[in-house]
């Protein structure tokens, strides 16, 4: 009866506990196990070693023993089970007699072996996914994302990956840190990710290409981000070397805070462009322009007829505070934003539409060194060389790209005020955009609200719209619910936001940008080349034959081709079931009254558009937009300290050296792109469709239906009223 009793007790006692560890581990997720196999190892894995105490208690009673000198030899007895000693000469003989003490028993010494072997794995798990993890990294086939640097940057991309049954499931992670600690262990079990120790001498690039030996190196992405700049660099120049010294390619993006971009831009150089330099202000501002295009506000503003603005069009951009986020914006939106409107003289035709940027600073903002020797550098250039005796030395000089009135203002000064009400516009063509960004939110958000009770007051409502840059996500949110004078305010600009692995690696523009060059080589090649020869000779000029501003002009202008779409009355959304794709009507809007002219060949799905023939015919859409695609393109150049070079410079110096001169012969207008052609043409003899560079500037909306749609967007007609920001 007592071997009976104390079996059924064991049995039920073992059964529990085995199926709450069992289902507790199966059913959790990778955290909780981790967490539950590390409480194991401190002291959970003691949990069915009690189920002995009564399977004992009752042996040592049956062959006789005293109860008292029992309770304490079943206390041995169970405490010797843990090193796998079970008293079976004790054990086995009532085990043949009583087949649910066997079953007791049985059940209790499979279990104490079973658990010995979870308290091994609870050891040696993490190191043994470890090992196992860097072997599929060594000779698997899929994509591997290596972190180098565990900070808390990193720890966002990694979070943002969703591993465990996200969209990169399939993708291997490899964290690279000098310091590997108990919690990154821990974080890499739950995240799937592999572990390697960094030695302080050891080149990392060495380091990834042994590790991805089985790689193809397109296939592998870097993410460098170690909290400390100089160790940034030192990686990123190891990177770097990968192209130059073997021509390898490997996407690495590394973080920076810093707004000084020559160091930066000499480690793109070095890399072909492999190497991303991540600025969070850049960031900041290309994420801006995609999203707010200045087309948005006012389409009704839009002669859609012809791709121009209607006569009166006047939009402010007013900027309060003109630190590293505004400076990058004002030459991102500066660049992007260049359009035609109506001429003031009736059958002329249309002009640029400079806009009026009013910049409110405490300093002289334009004294800036980095904003001098960039925008400004232009200016500067323009006060010697722009003059009457200069003229004919340079083709048709380009007006500045923006009207800037700087003002020397304090957030606190009453002025400060009064000026910023004087300069919000109340004309029925009129828009005022407002962007706030200052070193402190509540002082931002304070300003914001300000200006928004006065534009409510004075029925503005319509005609402005205030962006203020919220560092903090939820401060930002809050600020987004509330209603300032029943004026909404948007953020922008939460730095958290950015450190996302999709917003590090994936900029559709930057995808779209080599699309373009493709476009530029395919439309280019050669009769004697391949399809194959000439894509390759599009990648190795992209990657190591250009400069860092020629790839970002090609990605500024991708980003440039919503509003392009706009002046057209179209809009670009991401293909989904039941969008409609409006291309064919698009392309006869487009093309009106100048038809693109194609010839024969199509080349990696793309037809090859003939300019042979009599395109550029002024007035009409296409002709308008390419005009706007050269003036984004000379902003572009303008806003990266680049000046015109002159014609002597161009006869006598080597392109490539003039570019390292911050010179380029066709910083020019769309009249001056003809001077240059009639110019080369009688200097070199060549004839007129070798001389034309016009072309390059119609090509980007004239391949827009294939790059949109290699990018998977859809091209949607709109009315004006449907066009509202995202």
């Amino acid at each position: 009866m007592l071997l009976t009793i104390c079996s059924i007790i064991s049995i039920i006692y073992m059964l529990i506990t085995t199926l709450y560890m069992f289902f507790s581990l199966m059913l959790a997720d990778r955290e909780t196990q981790s967490k539950r196999l590390r409480n194991y190892k401190k002291g959970k894995f003691l949990a069915h070693y009690p189920a002995a105490f009564p399977i004992f208690l009752a042996a040592y009673i049956t062959v006789g023993t005293q109860i008292g000198l029992s309770i304490v030899n079943s206390v041995k007895s169970t405490v010797s089970t843990a090193v796998l000693s079970f008293d079976m000469d004790m054990l086995w003989p009532i085990m043949e007699f009583n087949p649910l003490f066997f079953v007791a028993a049985g059940l209790y010494i499979i279990l104490t072996f079973v658990n010995t072997a979870l308290f091994s794995v609870s050891l040696f798990s993490r190191r043994v996914m470890n090992s196992l993890t860097l072997r599929r990294i060594k000779k698997g086939k899929t994509c591997v994302v290596v972190l180098v640097g565990y900070t808390e940057k990193n720890r966002s991309v990694l979070a943002s990956m969703k591993r465990g049954g996200g969209e990169y499931e399939d993708c291997e992670v490899l964290v690279i840190t000098s310091s590997v600690t108990e919690r990154l262990k821990e974080e890499m079990y739950i995240n799937r990710a592999a572990y390697l120790k960094l030695d302080k001498n050891e080149d990392i690039s060495e380091l990834i290409l042994n590790r991805c030996a089985c790689f193809n190196p397109r296939r592998v992405t870097v993410i460098i981000e170690t909290e400390s700049d100089t160790e940034n660099l030192k990686y990123a120049f190891q990177m770097a070397k990968l192209t130059e010294n073997h021509h390898i390619i490997v996407n690495t993006y590394l973080f920076t805070d810093l707004n000084d971009g020559g160091i930066y831009r000499r480690i793109t150089q070095l890399s072909g462009g492999t190497v991303h330099c991540l600025n969070k202000y850049d960031m900041i501002a290309r994420n801006f322009i995609t999203e707010y295009p200045l087309t948005l506000f006012r389409p009704d503003l839009i002669d859609t007829d012809k791709a121009i603005f209607k006569r009166g069009t006047d939009f402010r951009i007013i900027m309060i505070g003109f630190g590293n986020v505004n400076r990058d914006l004002f030459c991102a939106y500066t660049q992007n934003n260049q359009f035609l409107i109506e001429n003031e003289k009736d059958g002329e035709p249309p002009v640029a539409m400079p806009l009026k940027y009013y910049i409110f600073d405490k300093c002289r903002a334009q004294e800036e060194s980095a904003f001098n020797d960039s925008y400004m550098h232009y200016d500067a250039w323009l006060q010697k060389h722009g003059t009457a005796e200069e003229a004919d030395k340079y083709f048709e000089l380009p007006p500045k790209p923006a009207d800037v009135i700087f003002n020397e203002r304090n957030i606190n000064d009453t002025a400060f005020s009064d000026d910023v009400k004087n300069t919000l516009t109340n004309s029925d063509r009129g828009y005022n955009v407002v962007i706030i960004a200052l070193g402190d939110d509540i002082s931002a958000l304070n300003i914001a609200e300000k200006i928004a009770t006065y534009a409510k007051e004075e029925c503005l409502e319509s005609k402005t719209k205030i962006f203020v840059r919220v560092r903090d996500a939820a401060l930002g949110k809050e600020a987004e619910l509330k209603c300032y004078g029943g004026f909404e305010i948007i953020p922008f600009g939460d730095s958290n936001s950015l450190y996302s692995y999709n917003r590090v690696t994936t900029h559709e523009a930057d995808k779209m940008a080599m699309d373009r060059h493709l476009c530029y080589a395919i439309e280019n090649m050669s009769d004697n080349l391949s399809e194959e020869e000439a894509l390759q000779t599009a990648f190795d000029t992209w990657h190591f034959k250009w400069k860092n501003i020629q790839r970002d002009s090609n990605i500024y202008a991708c980003i440039s081709m919503r509003s392009r779409f706009h002046l057209l009355g179209y809009e670009i959304a991401k293909k989904a079931d039941g969008t409609p794709d409006d291309s064919e009507s698009f392309l006869a809007d487009y093309a009106k009254d100048n038809p693109i002219v194609y010839n024969s060949k199509t080349v990696n799905g793309k037809r090859l558009v003939n300019y042979d023939t009599d395109y550029h015919k002024l007035g009409t859409p296409r002709t308008n937009i390419a005009i706007c695609e050269h003036a984004r393109w000379t902003a572009h150049h303008i806003c990266n300290g680049m000046v015109p070079a002159s014609k002597e410079e161009a006869k006598s110096t080597d392109k490539k050296l003039l570019f390292d001169r911050r010179k380029h012969i066709n910083i020019t207008t769309m009249d001056g792109l003809r001077q240059y052609a009639d110019w080369k043409v009688k200097e070199y003899g060549i004839a007129e469709k070798d001389a034309d560079v016009i072309k390059y500037d119609y090509q980007l909306m004239d391949d827009a239906v294939w790059l949109l749609h290699r990018s998977g967007y859809s091209i949607i007609k709109t009315k004006s009223e449907d066009m509202k920001e995202d």
